[in-house]
């Protein structure tokens, strides 16, 4: 995403956020559904490979809520001089959740 403007590169990964989620809603639902037996998740990401699915889904959803409140506030008429700083803060908002939160996952689970 070089060369892109801050617009379009929140524009690029709130769509590319979206898929990635409806692709594992898709295939969550599928595994979930008994198809492959009620352990197949489980005995498919196992130790240290599931948490870091886990944490991949924990990114990509900080990711796209975060996004998705700044398009809000955007939206709801938040003067243009506070778009930058906007999305600075949610990175910024971001990377902190994700560092807590995949923390918790490592230390935590499994």
């Amino acid at each position: 995403m070089t060369g892109m403007r801050g617009g379009l590169a929140a524009w690029a990964l709130h769509r590319i956020t979206g898929i990635a989620l409806t692709l594992y809603l898709v295939g969550h639902m599928y595994m979930r559904s008994g198809a492959y037996g009620s352990d197949a998740i489980a005995e498919a990401m196992p130790g240290s490979v599931g948490k870091f699915a886990d944490m991949f889904l924990l990114g990509i959803v900080t990711a796209h809520a975060l996004n998705g409140l700044r398009v809000i506030l955007h939206d709801l008429g938040t003067p243009t001089r506070f778009r930058n700083p906007l999305m600075v803060g949610a990175a910024m908002t971001g990377f902190a959740l994700f560092v807590l939160g995949a923390r918790s996952i490592w230390w935590c689970c499994g």
